[in-house]
């Protein structure tokens, strides 16, 4: 919830609580956005010089070839996910709210084919991802599992899963769920 309030304070200029407003009804109340700016700045230095993984041979048996040629399947995977954005978006949700997502994907090359590839997707809704409760370290990186919500129209939901009983989705609600308002 503090991170949603978070969110439409830098995003929504709401710096006004609602009995506060109701108070100063017919008066103005003035919303300057100074941390506006502040946030675009330290994004946008993250924008000029993105995240870039490093591959160094470091242990037993690790050699230099071995760790060039991960560096190029690395630099491939950016490459194939655009993740110049990708790294944006989460970053961006990281100085706003204090959360920011990005996924690491598996996809088909082709849809006949049994080739996969390694893919980064960035997650639009970072109050969309529900990671596990039972975590202990702070960045999640001992979680056992992750559940990633979407936001889909009823046409596409009924279109996607015909057999699905749409009434049940309205039990899976939470704050960041509907974030989009149509």
């Amino acid at each position: 919830e503090r991170a949603r309030q978070e969110f439409e304070f830098v995003d929504g200029l709401k710096h006004w609580d609602a009995t506060m407003l109701q108070e100063r009804k017919g008066r103005p109340c003035l919303v300057f956005d100074r941390i506006g700016p502040a946030v675009d700045q330290v994004v946008n230095d993250a924008r000029q010089s993105p995240p870039e993984p490093r591959i160094s041979p470091v242990g037993e048996g690790a050699d230099k070839e071995t760790a060039e040629v991960l560096q190029g399947l690395v630099r491939n995977i950016d490459n194939d996910s655009n993740a110049r954005v990708v790294w944006a978006t989460g970053y961006e949700h990281a100085v706003k709210c204090g959360r920011g997502w990005v996924r690491v994907l598996t996809v088909w090359e082709e849809d006949d084919s049994f080739k996969q590839k390694i893919v980064l997707r960035r997650v639009a809704n970072p109050f969309s991802v529900y990671p596990d409760p039972s975590a202990d370290e702070f960045d999640y990186s001992d979680m056992r599992r992750c559940l990633v919500t979407e936001d889909l129209d009823e046409s596409v939901y009924k279109d996607t899963y015909p057999d699905s009983k749409v009434a049940s989705l309205f039990d899976f609600q939470s704050i960041g769920d509907q974030i989009r308002k149509d």
